[in-house]
């Protein structure tokens, strides 16, 4: 692995295992990793949008470890997350963040705003629930990552691409810590794959 990260999380890491990963799965996350390295090749930065239908769960979980690896692989990539509705981060999503490993803090009394750690040596993510067209995301020529399905926006036709990546799992039923703890790791896991595909860009 490249930059360090918190050992609890890198031992999460370590626990990936990418054959879990259907084959059928492994090309499709192959195609989007080979589209972001074509579009790296061809600008300084790229943008990764994960959206979700209300930015609190899956879309968080995923922003959070895209964030991870494009830092741990040195890779010019911003990760952003939105949706097409705004609630607060689910307390569910955080506490399973904070399992993996991550630190997440809140800012003061601000309940709906988050900042999450995964190593000494970069800047914290600041989550919190918003919109596709919040001022802080890209408006043209990003990759938007459906981790919902069949969403649709007119926001999204200035996507270069719309791939989806949700966990098949339904939130329902009376464990949702044990549900939000598995779409952490099966999202982590993808994520993980189509990063590892990508590389560093340091020599």
């Amino acid at each position: 692995m490249g930059k360090a990260i918190f050992a609890a999380l890198e031992e999460t890491v370590k626990s990936f295992d990418f054959e879990t990963i259907s084959r059928t799965r492994k090309t499709e996350l192959g195609r989007l990793a080979q589209f972001i390295k074509e579009k790296a090749n061809k600008e300084q930065e790229v943008s990764v949008n994960f959206i979700g239908e209300s930015n609190s769960h899956r879309s968080i979980l995923a922003q959070a470890w895209a964030s991870l690896y494009a830092f741990v692989f040195h890779l010019p990539i911003r990760v952003f997350s939105s949706g097409l509705e705004t609630v607060s981060v689910d307390a569910d999503v955080l506490n399973s963040l904070k399992k993996q490993g991550f630190r997440v803090y809140g800012k003061g009394g601000d309940e709906e705003t988050h900042f999450v750690w995964f190593s000494h040596d970069a800047d914290p993510i600041v989550l919190y629930s918003k919109l596709l067209n919040d001022p802080i995301n890209p408006t043209h020529n990003y990759v938007a990552i459906l981790t919902y399905p069949q969403l649709e926006s007119d926001d999204l036709k200035r996507a270069d691409i719309v791939f989806e990546m949700k966990p098949t799992e339904a939130l329902e039923g009376p464990r949702a810590d044990e549900l939000f703890d598995s779409w952490a790791k099966q999202i982590g896991t993808e994520v993980a794959y189509v990063f590892n595909q990508l590389g560093s860009t340091e020599d």
